[in-house]
């Protein structure tokens, strides 16, 4: 139950028996009819909002999007992999962006995926793929999740040479993670040569992971 509708549904009632005892004290005490029909229509409108708010609270709610219901949870990971939420990241990433701007440093950004993006990955694929996250990315480095099925590495202050050295270790151990290997993709971006915050950085990634390759590749943003 919604803790909004409780009290205004709570308040509704007490203004509801205040307005009755107002009509019946108008008409037997006060002997003043006008009191007594102000009192009476006050009642019947407070009486019309209870039966409303009681009736909607039965009412299902809607369901809002995946991504809001996220931020509106509070919950900070994931439920299946303990990885950061998109949210989350997002915003650690514009911090982290933002420090870069001002020290005059690169930032890279990893965007992984599964080779087969027909093949929704299992729960047990998804949680050894963010062990294996953890296990690999330096002290300094954040992890989190994309999606349901994709995963962001955030590499500051990094050359692109080890940028392309960390993507492709982690590339190696995600495929070696199952039998049989299972294929993985990553789009590699860089601040702020492919992007000026953390969306555009993103959106050029997925640019950059086109569909139709089932081997473990590392394709680096142009």
């Amino acid at each position: 139950m919604n803790n909004r509708k409780r009290i205004l549904l709570w308040a509704t009632i007490d203004g509801a028996a205040i307005s009755l005892l107002l009509t019946i004290a108008s008409f037997v005490l006060i002997d003043n009819p006008l009191v007594g029909v102000l009192a009476l229509a006050a009642t019947l409108i407070l009486f019309s909002s209870f039966l409303y708010l009681s009736r909607s609270m039965n009412e299902p709610l809607m369901q809002p999007p995946a991504s809001q219901m996220d931020a509106e949870s509070g919950l900070p990971v994931h439920p299946v992999t303990g990885l950061y939420r998109w949210w989350v990241f997002r915003e650690r990433a514009g911090a982290e962006i933002a420090r870069a701007q001002r020290q005059n440093r690169i930032l890279a950004i990893l965007l992984l995926e599964p080779g087969d993006l027909i093949a929704e990955p299992s729960k047990e694929a998804q949680l050894k793929a963010a062990d294996v996250l953890r296990r690999t990315i330096r002290d300094g480095d954040y992890a989190g999740q994309f999606d349901d099925s994709r995963f962001v590495v955030m590499l500051p202050e990094i050359a692109a040479d080890g940028a392309r050295t960390a993507a492709n270790r982690l590339l190696s151990d995600l495929r070696s993670t199952e039998e049989p290997p299972m294929p993985w993709r990553a789009a590699l971006v860089s601040y702020p040569i492919h992007g000026a915050n953390v969306d555009e950085l993103l959106a050029q990634a997925q640019k950059v992971l086109q569909p139709g390759r089932l081997e473990s590749s590392l394709r680096p943003a142009g």
